[in-house]
């Protein structure tokens, strides 16, 4: 019984629909990866963002990953433009040490923040 109604909800789904390879169920069209592809030629300098930005004002929405991705698979990113993950922790030498070591050197009526409402 419940295969029957899951199935008919699944033929409603598919039909009038065009099949999709199931590995790839939301492929970018080709005209907008070559759209992609045209403005970082013009604008080489550009990273995905900007050219998302220049996307929307011709009424063409694509995330800004995808974007970076379609740069990605054609190497239209440069490797002096990557910029490497961060592999080193953030680690105190001792504990209980201050993060931000330059706020204890400042006098206490100095600090932004404190003064505001203290020292009136």
């Amino acid at each position: 019984m419940a295969q029957a109604f899951w199935g008919m909800r699944a033929d409603r789904r598919t039909e009038g629909k065009e099949p999709t390879a199931a590995s790839q169920p939301k492929t970018n069209g080709l005209e907008i990866e070559q759209r992609v592809i045209a403005l970082r030629q013009q604008y080489p300098d550009w990273g995905a963002g900007k050219l998302v930005e220049l996307l929307k004002r011709e009424q063409v929405q694509l995330p800004r990953i995808t974007a970076h991705r379609i740069l990605l698979r054609n190497g239209l990113v440069r490797e002096q433009d990557r910029h490497t993950t961060a592999t080193k922790r953030f680690e105190r030498e001792a504990p209980n040490q201050p993060m931000a070591d330059g706020f204890q050197r400042m006098p206490e009526n100095k600090r932004p923040g404190v003064c505001r409402w203290w020292c009136r």
